[in-house]
């Protein structure tokens, strides 16, 4: 028999489930009824947009009509013959079948207005200059005024005025009058027959037409005094936004909406009783209750059956928690545990086991066969590994996770074993090659103790062929990430530091291989970064010509060459002249050479200071257009240099087809092999002689050392340039270096 202690705890812990039963109840009766009365409010305000809606085509269809009447008036109307004006306007007032004006007129350039009434047959003659819509109307706009008082009747009426054209020139405007009872029996139409009501008013909140009733007595000179306002709704409504706002009076709940008319700044209000566009929801509300109570039921034998589930399976949820369902083996969340909790076993590594293109092997074998091939894959890694010290886990389709202890070495020589194992496994029993697998592994160094960086840096070493793509393990690199790094700084920033400035000019001097004296110089770029570092074009370069941002890049430093040019030339330096890179894509658009005769223009810079280098290759991608911006180029005055001759497969039909003004010879015709000078003397000879026979200079880059000087004066090079005459210069630098030293001679 249960102990008194017990039996109290039991019915405590029924009080405590019975109470907190409770308040579910009434949390979930209070969410039903608030999601009701929200959407039931929607609906409302739903209906009193497309009520206030109605009201607006109503107001813009009668005023479009009039003006519409008004218009083709104004084009019949015979403006030239005064009495034949006046006959046409007396039967355009007295048609009542047409139109429901009250006055109907005619307004000169001069104001002067020849009005016809209803009322009377004769025309009355009434000077409007005091009336400013009349000024808009005779410079060209169509009017609709608020309540105006009639010059001749002393009665208040809305007005339409139109301009009339001949020959497109405002001649005057036609002025037509309406009672201001046309208005109110538009809006005063009965809305639900629920006594709602509708007003004009201004986005100020005063009437436009003085409201023959109102839901408060005795206020009816501004709307908000009626109906009231928060701030936010006068700031929207000076934006001329609509707003649906609730209102309270006489124990009676109402819905006030605000619609922005377009016309004069109007507002329609529509005031509608809540109660005219709901129903009594008690019944809902019982039938909520209801709903609840069996939700309630619903909800408890579910929550005992979870129980009992959730209790009986435990253990089974943590097993699919932590492992792979097809292999059995550990899932990536569990390994990552193992490994956070194994840091300190060094050396050891992370390894990310790639099946090479698995999803080929699952088209050929067969979704179930394939999941073989995985199962057998586990239990084969489960054989290699120590359990007590390693850790093996399934992560996506193809790949596998392996903690392993041991140096690089060791960890090479185990996964070429395995992957050689398995797939003598695989041929073995399924009599097929196909099964190929690489690794990617990043070893754990001090320090480091983030699982995900060491997975993330293992994955990266996966994909990362590097410079043997055969080769089926690849270990981290960082020097590898460290390039992708940049990359994608590049990317990220090329157009701010083109916009600050951060592309500086550098200047690599070019010496007559007779005088060895500075002649001219290369431009080149070189990136300042924030910290005051510099990147090398080969660290960015190759990045820009793949995204095509070396067209701008490339434009940008010939803008910096110009600007160069013009200040040594209003300094009265002697002029040095420069040589600058061009990209390939730039001889491919249509705008170039326009843009680089205006910036020599610009800057007033003689073109022939400064010669244009295009690498060999560009001749063999479109000739005939390459050959028509060279010459192009050639005629504004600019030098042609063919870059990097002699690189690859080089074409003499090049210097016979294009018109080039120097030949820049590869410096890979300066060999390190000694052995060969004399056959290299005689081919390298043989291009200058042929160079100087077509007056063509000749550029010999790459002079690192004195060999490589005695090489370029024995074959007769004209030009030298190279690190053992000097590297790169700021300009600065470089001004200091040679160009004084010129100006000196």
């Amino acid at each position: 028999m249960r102990s008194p202690r017990k039996a109290q705890r039991a019915i405590n812990q029924m009080v405590l489930y019975l109470g907190v039963a409770v308040i579910v109840v009434f949390m979930v009766l209070y969410l039903l009824f608030h999601s009701f009365h929200h959407s039931r409010m929607a609906t409302m305000e739903k209906l009193v947009q497309n009520i206030a809606n109605q009201y607006e085509a109503s107001i813009d269809l009668k005023m479009t009509g009039d003006l519409r009447i008004l218009e083709t008036l104004g084009s019949l109307l015979n403006i030239s013959d005064p009495l034949a004006m006046e006959e046409t306007l007396r039967a355009q007032t007295l048609d009542d079948d047409i139109n429901t004006f009250v006055s109907i007129g005619y307004i000169d350039s001069q104001y002067q207005a020849m009005l016809c009434y209803q009322t009377d047959d004769s025309i009355h003659q009434v000077d409007m200059q005091d009336y400013p819509e009349v000024t808009k109307a005779l410079s060209g706009k169509t009017v609709i005024t608020d309540l105006i008082q009639d010059p001749y009747t002393d009665t208040y009426m809305s007005y339409y005025l139109v301009p009339v054209r001949r020959d497109e020139q405002v001649v005057g405007a036609l002025i037509a009058s309406n009672h201001v009872i046309v208005l109110h029996e538009i809006i005063e139409d009965p809305i639900l027959n629920s006594g709602g009501l509708v007003h004009l008013i201004h986005d100020d909140g005063t009437y436009i037409l003085p409201p023959r009733e109102t839901l408060v007595p005795n206020q009816t000179t501004n709307v908000f005094e009626t109906y009231g306002a928060q701030q936010q709704v006068l700031d929207r409504l000076s934006n001329h936004q609509d707003d649906i706002e609730p209102f309270h009076y006489m124990n009676e709940d109402y819905l006030v909406m605000f619609k922005y008319l377009n016309i004069n700044d109007w507002y329609l209000i529509c005031v509608i009783p809540q109660s005219a566009l709901g129903t009594n929801y008690f019944v809902l509300f019982l039938l909520i209750l209801l709903l609840s109570i069996v939700l309630l039921i619903i909800f408890g034998l579910f929550a005992f059956y979870m129980y009992r589930t959730l209790t009986a399976n435990s253990k089974e949820l943590s097993r699919l928690a932590l492992h792979d369902q097809l292999t059995g083996l550990y899932n990536t969340y569990r390994f990552k545990q193992e490994v956070k909790a194994r840091l300190d076993k060094r050396p050891s590594g992370v390894v990310i086991l790639n099946i090479y293109h698995f999803r080929f092997v699952n088209e050929l074998l067969g979704y179930s066969q394939a999941n073989e091939v995985l199962m057998m894959i586990g239990q084969k890694l489960l054989t290699m590994i120590d359990p007590e010290r390693e850790i093996v886990a399934r992560d996506t389709k193809d790949h596998f996770l392996l903690f392993l202890q041991g140096d690089e070495l060791s960890i090479e020589e185990r996964l070429i074993s395995v992957m050689e194992d398995l797939r003598t496994y695989y041929h073995l029993h399924l009599k097929s090659n196909l099964l190929h697998f690489n690794a990617g592994v990043k070893m754990i160094g001090d320090g480091e103790e983030d699982v995900d960086a060491l997975l993330s840096h293992a994955l990266f070493a996966l994909n990362e062929e590097g410079d043997d793509p055969e080769r089926e393990i690849h270990f981290y690199d960082a020097s590898l990430q460290d390039e992708e790094n940049l990359a994608n700084y590049a990317e990220t920033y090329m157009y701010e530091a083109l916009r600050e400035g951060g592309f500086e000019l550098f200047l690599q001097p070019q010496l007559d291989m007779h005088t060895k004296r500075v002649i001219r110089a290369e431009a080149l770029v070189r990136w300042k970064l924030k910290n005051g570092t510099y990147l090398k074009p080969n660290q960015f370069i190759p990045v820009f010509e793949r995204n095509g941002f070396c067209c701008e890049l490339d434009l940008y430093m010939f803008e910096k060459v110009c600007q160069l040019m013009a200040r040594w030339h209003k300094e009265g330096r002697q002029m040095l002249g420069i040589s600058i890179n061009q990209t390939r894509l730039l001889f491919y658009r249509d705008d170039y050479v326009p843009r680089l005769k205006a910036l020599v223009a610009h800057y007033e810079i003689d073109p022939r200071w400064i010669t244009i280098e295009m690498i060999e290759s560009l001749m063999a991608d479109l000739p005939d257009k390459i050959m028509q911006v060279v010459d192009q180029l050639r005629e504004v005055g600019f030098r042609i240099s063919l870059d990097d001759f002699g690189h690859g497969y080089s074409n003499f039909n090049t210097l016979q087809n294009y018109r080039v003004d120097e030949l820049k010879l590869d410096k890979g015709f300066l060999s390190n092999d000694r052995s060969d000078t004399k056959r290299r003397e005689l081919i390298v000879g043989g291009l200058v002689r042929l160079s100087r026979g077509l007056h063509i200079q000749t550029v010999m880059e790459g002079i690192e050392n004195q060999a490589d000087e005695d090489f370029v004066q024995i074959v007769g090079c004209d030009i030298g340039q190279g690190y053992y005459y000097d590297a790169p210069l700021a300009v600065s630098e470089f001004e200091k270096k040679y160009q004084e030293k010129v100006v000196s001679q």
